[in-house]
Parts: C-alpha cells; structure tokens; sequence
C-alpha cells in the first residue's frame, strides 16, 4: 500500500502541462525557404509580422538583415554583418519563413516547467500523464506521431477533448490550426486519464518510445574541453552523467537525497540535475549548470558517485564527465607558453655566457709625435690573437719601438724585392751654410 501510495505521489508530481510553441530557431535550415542557412554574402528577409520568438543562436553572419515590423527576435551569440570573401556562396536573397509545419518529435517545440538544462531530448516531448496544451489564438501546423503517444489530456485553445473529439476536430479542421497524420493506423495519439505509474520522469511507460527528430535541433559548442552525451541528448553538453541497472529494491528517494545533499554542498544555484529511466531499465543522473559553465556539475556527479549506496546498482555503472572550462584552457596555454618562453630565454642567457665568442677588439694606430726624444711613426693593425704593433723601417737602419707588450720588433718592407735588385741610398752631408 505504501509503495502504491508512493507511485501516485510521484504520478502526480511528475506530469505537468505541456506546451506546443514553434520552433523558430534562426539556426534551423528549415525554417528557410530554400531549405539552407544563409551566409555571410546573402541579404536574410523576414517576414512582415512573427508570431512567436525568433532566437539567432551561436556565431551568425549575413550581408543584410531585414527586420520585421512586429514581432521578437532574440540575439544569443555574435552577428556579423557583411560578407566574407572565404564564403563559397553567391550574393542573392534569403527568406526566414515564420515556422509553419513543426513535428511532435521535435524536442524544441515544446515547454514544461518539469524541463530543464539537464533533461534528455528524448524527454522533452509528451508522455503518459501530460496535458498537452496548444495556446489560444495562435496559428499552428504540426505532423502527429507516427507511433502512437499516450497523453492524459489534449487542450486546443482552451478546449478540452477526447479522442472522439479529437478525431473529429482533425477532420474538420482550418488553416489556421493544422494537423497531419502521418499514421494509416490512427491519428497517432491516445488519451488516458490513469497515467503512468512509473516514480520517473519521462516516458518509461510509452508503448511506443518516439524517437527524436535531432536533425531539427541546432546544437551549440560546448564551453568546456571532452564534452560528454548521455543517453536520450541529440548534442553534446558540460557536466556529468551516471548511469547504471537498477536493482528491484532500488530506492528513488534515497538516490535522490544523495543528489540533493552533494548539490546542496556546492551552495550553487547555477546547478541542475535530473533522474529518469533509459533504455528499459537504467537509471541515468545528468547534472550540467544553468548558464555559465565552471565546471561544478562534473565535480557533483563524482561525488555522488562515490556515494552511492551498495546494492543499489547491478552490472557496469558508466561515469562520464566532461573536462574543465575552455576559458581556464585558454588560460593555463597562455601561461604554459609564457613559462616555455622565460626557460628558453633563461637558457639562451646561460649559454651565452658559458660559451660565448671572443668579440674582436679594435687597436687605434698611435699618433706619431715630433717632438725631442720621439720615436718614429708607427703603423698598427689589427690583429685577434695578439697585440704586437708592426713597424716599416728600412733594412740597414734599426728603430727601437716598444710595443704593448714591451718588447721591440722589426719588419722588412716587402717592397724591396730580390728580383727588382736592390737600392743603395748614399748619406751625404749638407751644408748649412748653402741652405
């Protein structure tokens, strides 16, 4: 009786009300005219008037943008106007188109309060226990299911209908609220009121498990260096993720105080987690953060980890956790190549200094002087190895010089050639009187 009791609670708990909204994400192909995203070379044209929430994600570029006169556009990321020559594409026109046809297994088009950052793709949409609701006043087109959904209500601009009803507003339907059966077996969808009497979030109860239309989803870079995939995402994210057999005595609200009470610890209201059941009979916890990645999710899913309980697990446990911020990468590889530069410099100085080359020195001939007691001109030159200074003299004369080293030396001019024979110089007197 108490576990009985317990489902219901978590029955209750669990479902909430559904909202359709269409995808109008800028980033979506199909949400053009040609099928294609534009590029930095073509002019992108919206529509005169946007019902929903037009959200430009990531890094976008475009020639030109033409707004519309009504509507709502959000900017999350980098609009680069103008075009970029590096563009394999040709100048033209590109037409945004408001979402006209969106698929029930697009996870992108509907809204719960029970969803949040951490919750698969694959439970983003109805299941056994929702109330999908479509909003008053708005225009719609969407493709149903082609394996039939569970859902406990339907609610179509503040009606709620059966499936009687349902069959029946199908078929007499308007253009401005379109639904296509993809299904010859049925419109693709049942109501029942019990619900699902699973104590998990998601679809455990489908029939029928849907599978997810991820092409229609655009996924931005991850923030943070070996992001992972749980089981049920179509894109990559930063955080954590367990996954494991449960065994029949599992107990959901022990596991859940152990998450609690290590999320509690961080005092982080950035963080978020969800519990559900995967691929029959696993339970996987996926804790990732709401908006700034810095790396404290990945630390809660090691730690829960480490604190789950014995017996609650059968068979291989899978941890997966994403590597740290891409801003503190970037930090640490601007201080890695800082620090590489100061050793090669600080070796560059060493071995200059150990094993550097003599630089040669320059000698200034010395300035003959003509005064008493002078000795004659001297001519220097340069000389690496030593500094002895070399004089021209003639052969039969001796000329006392001190060099640097205080020792004299003589040269022979080697103008004076045995083969050009040789020249006698005769002293003679002069007389002074004549001068």
């Amino acid at each position: 009786m108490r576990v009985l009791i317990l489902f219901a609670v978590f029955t209750l708990t669990s479902s909430a009300e559904v909202t359709w909204q269409p995808n109008t994400n800028f980033n979506i192909p199909s949400n053009f005219a040609d099928g294609k995203l534009p590029c930095s070379k073509e002019t992108v044209i919206f529509p005169e008037t946007i019902q929903g929430s037009v959200r430009i994600q990531g890094d976008t570029a475009a020639q030109e943008f033409i707004l519309p006169e009504t509507g709502d556009i959000t900017l999350d990321g980098t609009l680069f106007i103008g075009s970029n020559d590096k563009d394999q594409c040709s100048e033209g026109n590109k037409y945004f188109i408001d979402k006209t046809v969106s698929s029930w297994a697009d996870p992108d088009v509907w809204s719960s309060p029970l969803y949040n950052e951490a919750t698969p793709d694959a439970e983003r949409v109805p299941c056994i226990g929702d109330t999908v609701a479509f909003p008053v006043n708005t225009t719609f087109a969407i493709k149903l299911p082609e394996l039939t959904q569970t859902v406990k209500k339907v609610i179509i601009s503040g009606v709620k209908y059966n499936l009687y009803s349902l069959v029946r507003h199908i078929m007499q339907q308007d253009d401005s609220q379109q639904f296509y059966v993809n299904s010859n077996r049925g419109i693709g969808l049942r109501i029942r009121e019990d619900g699902c009497r699973s104590p998990f979030k998601g679809c455990p109860c489908q029939e029928y498990p849907l599978k997810i239309e991820c092409d229609l989803k655009f996924c931005p870079v991850p923030q943070c260096l070996y992001p992972i995939k749980p089981i049920g995402f179509c894109c990559k994210i930063c955080g954590g993720a367990i996954s494991f057999e449960r065994e029949q005595n599992f107990n959901l609200m022990e596991f859940k105080d152990v998450v609690e009470r290590v999320v509690a610890s961080y005092n982080d209201d950035n963080i978020v987690y969800h519990i559900g059941i995967v691929e029959g009979n696993k339970v996987q916890l996926v804790v990732t953060e709401k908006y700034e990645y810095k790396g404290q999710s990945a630390m809660v899913a090691h730690d829960v980890n480490g604190q789950i309980l014995k017996g609650w697990s059968s068979g291989v446990q899978a941890v997966s956790l994403s590597g740290g911020p891409l801003s503190d990468a970037n930090y640490g590889l601007k201080i890695a190549f800082s620090m590489l530069f100061v050793v090669i410099s600080v070796f560059g100085v060493l071995y200059a200094y150990y094993y550097k080359i003599p630089t040669p020195r320059l000698h200034l001939p010395t300035m003959p002087s003509f005064g008493r007691g002078s000795t004659a001109g001297l001519l220097s030159r340069f000389d690496r190895r030593t500094e002895s200074i070399v004089s021209l003299t003639r052969r039969d004369s001796t000329v006392t010089v001190a060099s640097s080293a205080g020792v004299g030396t003589a040269f022979r001019n080697p103008l004076y050639s045995s083969k050009r024979g040789r020249v006698d110089v005769v002293e003679s007197e002069v007389d002074n009187d004549n001068m």
